[in-house]
């Protein structure tokens, strides 16, 4: 339960503390009429707590049991208003059970911060992962990650296919439905996005009810931190800078309380782009207040990849057939991505590139094996967009899977991947900077060189 939710139920307990010392005075003037209103608004405010206890918790907790027997003190006295002796009998009672309410409340609804975190797709999990645990092993916190349903969309940005990937969280994360737990009504101390957008993307949307507009009016702090990384370039980079500053001002950011960026150049980045793009949409910035907002103390990302290790990957035998040769020697092991984005800009163009780079590692193949790993998206958004694109990536992946003598991926957890693989080429991906991190060496190709 959250501090927010707590308190509010404390608050009415003290009303009712105050109105029992107010009845009291009510009985000895024999004031009925006021007796009546007064509990009849104890009644409902016990009622309304019961409820919101059970919502939250579910059914048998003393406290609701209390707040059950203290309603049915209070008809009592209404029904035994001419008998003096009787109510004050049953006035006594009503202070008893409120003692009694106030001592299990404290036992039974502990004083913790609730955070909920609410990712949307699995494979960005990396990205908040380190700051759940750290909630998890926090006694005085209550977390949940809340994995958060998201659509395909339209050409016309009409929701297309729906996606829940509730089931592909790790084992040791202890995964909530969206559907059970209703935040509108915890109101969760903190919640924690990595998805920024709303509805400023064209590919992929959350549902609407978990947009970071809607979310701000149910939490005390909503706080973003970023399912990606960025190079980390210099504050006054302006080229730099120009590719990636429309990260600086997106909903997420916008309506967050507070923003967790990478480093301090980009907390620098951040603040610099967010005033310009705010003085374009006419927004007023509280400049003190933003320096407060965005804070460059790291990305989780980092965190995950220094706890990762080979032992940890799990790689299909098929695929290990390809990896090592016959005499037990691995290859090394290049990692090809295609992206959603240069399909689309490139369209057919990418295609001859495809298969030249195809060629050029199918005739290394002795000592080099390629992982091809697309977008995860890829298939669908094309599929649902671009069909003519979607028939031509198609036919050229069929022959590459039915030959046989390559990688195909498209389940694996991009940190496995990480691990598994040797070097990087092909499209940008927020992977990129974690080869460089590792040392591993990376290369972007080039649509035009064959």
């Amino acid at each position: 339960m959250s501090r927010v939710v707590r308190r509010q139920l404390f608050s009415v307990v003290e009303i009712l503390k105050e109105a029992h010392e107010n009845l009291g005075m009510l009985i000895e003037k024999d004031a009925r009429d006021e007796i009546v209103n007064l509990l009849s608004e104890c009644q409902d405010g016990a009622i309304m707590m019961g409820n919101q206890i059970e919502a939250i918790y579910g059914e048998g907790y003393e406290c609701v049991h209390i707040l059950e027997r203290f309603c049915e003190t209070v008809f009592h006295i209404a029904e035994k208003l001419e008998e003096p002796q009787t109510c004050m009998e049953h006035y006594c009672l009503v202070g008893k059970q409120l003692g009694e309410l106030e001592k299990a409340m404290e036992q039974e609804l502990p004083d913790k911060l609730e955070v909920v975190f609410f990712p949307y797709k699995a494979s960005l999990w990396d990205s908040l992962e380190s700051v759940y645990q750290a909630a998890v092993e926090d006694a005085n916190c209550d977390a949940y990650c809340v994995p958060i349903p998201y659509y395909d969309l339209n050409k016309d940005k009409s929701f297309g296919a729906f996606h829940d990937e509730s089931g592909e969280y790790p084992e040791n994360v202890s995964v909530t439905s969206w559907q059970e737990y209703d935040f509108e009504l915890r109101k969760p101390d903190v919640v924690i996005i990595h998805n920024p957008y709303d509805n400023w993307n064209t590919e992929t949307s959350v549902e609407p009810r978990f947009y970071a507009s809607n979310l701000r009016q149910y939490t005390e702090k909503l706080v973003y931190i970023p399912y990606f990384v960025l190079d980390d370039i210099k504050p006054d980079d302006e080229v730099a800078i120009e590719n990636i500053k429309h990260y600086c001002f997106l909903p997420g950011v916008i309506h967050a309380d507070k923003v967790i960026v990478q480093s301090e150049n980009m907390r620098r980045i951040y603040i610099n782009e967010y005033v310009k793009a705010a003085e374009d949409f006419g927004m007023e910035v509280d400049e003190v207040a933003l320096d407060d907002k965005i804070l460059g103390l790291g990305s989780p990302l980092s965190d995950k990849m220094q706890s990762m290790d080979i032992e940890s990957v799990e790689i299909p035998e098929e695929w290990e057939k390809l990896i090592y040769k016959p005499n037990g020697e691995r290859k090394k092991v290049v990692l090809y991505h295609t992206s959603i984005n240069d399909v689309l800009y490139h369209r057919t163009k990418i295609f001859a590139k495809i298969k030249s780079v195809l060629d050029t590692f199918k005739e290394n193949q002795e000592n080099i094996v390629l992982w091809w790993k697309p977008h995860p998206l890829i298939d669908s958004m094309l599929k649902e967009q671009q069909s003519e694109l979607w028939y031509g990536l198609m036919e050229i992946v069929e022959q590459y899977r039915e030959e046989g003598w390559g990688i195909y991926d498209d389940h694996m957890e991009w940190e496995q991947v990480l691990i598994a693989t040797d070097a990087y080429f092909g499209d940008w991906n927020t992977v990129v900077w974690k080869y460089q991190k590792l040392g591993k060496p990376t290369m972007l190709e080039d649509v035009n060189i064959l």
